[in-house]
């Protein structure tokens, strides 16, 4: 099974450098941060060497060799005024990319590897990627889950297509058909519930944790009015001192029905009693749904 890990996530710092494929640029964003007036970056092996600099709302990139890398429109995410270790104070402005972009070839400063649109450090819309002789040969757009690529040869016709989906571990490919003579081809396609699972991993891992907190607090609410404690359900352990609600936050994890309960209580036990068939319904749904899929 997929190990699920809820994960903080984070700007890309970089753009990737030197590549003369289309992959480099997929689902990327940039943070890009100006202090004290500064607008230039520096960076690479060799420190004297620009490569990125910011105009107005653009954002300029360079290659190592000095040409241009990419010119996109950006805008201010935040600021913040940070101190250093020999306290000087910065006025730190973050950017993001939103809005037109353009990204060019390493040795041909006026040769398009792709253009579109981001919002929000998101690619967004249609992206069109272009060989060093200008010929199309991909057509990225959004569909309802996933963001669809076709690729074509020098004929503008089409070879290949791809789906793929961003995830908390990054992009993933869930369909790649070619086409051919003898017509449309299917290489792999994930199934459609594992389609769905992987677009909102990260919404459903909040509703299950949040459902299992909402469930233990309730839990311990019921079995202190039971037993005429007043006992927590988060157990702690620090050096010597140790609370003494170590049982009852395991029942207060582990309990997952009652059906012994003061009349006092009905109310809460039938409201922790539906949020444990909710919360182990989404567990059991998902681990079978994926086994029957294929993908544990």
């Amino acid at each position: 099974m997929r190990k699920l890990i809820i994960t903080v996530l984070v700007f890309i710092i970089q753009l990737s450098i030197g590549q003369s494929n289309n992959d480099w640029i997929r689902g990327y964003g940039v943070n890009f941060s100006t202090y004290s007036g500064d607008t230039s970056f520096f960076g690479g092996e060799v420190e004297d060497i620009i490569w990125r600099i910011k105009k107005g709302n653009k954002l300029y990139e360079y290659y190592p060799n000095g040409n241009i890398q990419s010119i996109s429109e950006i805008k201010l995410n935040r600021s913040f005024i940070s101190i250093n270790s020999e306290n000087i104070e910065r006025n730190i402005k973050e950017y993001i990319l939103d809005g037109k972009s353009k990204i060019f070839y390493e040795n041909h400063a006026e040769k398009l590897v792709a253009k579109g649109k981001y919002n929000n450090n998101e690619i967004v819309g249609k992206w069109k990627y272009y060989s060093p002789k200008g010929i199309i040969t991909e057509i990225s757009y959004p569909m309802l889950l996933w963001r669809r690529s076709d690729y074509y040869d020098t004929n503008n016709t089409i070879i290949k297509q791809i789906d793929r989906i961003n995830t908390i571990d990054g992009t993933v490919e869930v369909k790649e058909v070619k086409f051919n003579d003898k017509g449309e081809q299917i290489i792999y396609n994930k199934t459609l519930f594992t389609k769905i699972y992987l677009k909102f991993t990260i919404e459903y891992m909040v509703i299950f944790f949040i459902l299992m907190f909402i469930r233990i607090i309730l839990n311990s609410i019921i079995y202190n009015r039971e037993n005429n404690t007043n006992l927590s359900p988060i157990y702690f352990f620090a050096g010597p001192y140790v609370t003494k609600n170590y049982g009852h936050s395991l029942i207060s994890v582990f309990t997952f029905w009652f059906s012994n309960y003061k009349d006092e209580n009905k109310k809460m036990v039938y409201f922790s009693n539906t949020i444990s068939i909710i919360t182990l319904t989404l567990f059991f749904g998902v681990i079978i749904g994926l086994m029957v899929s294929g993908e544990i």
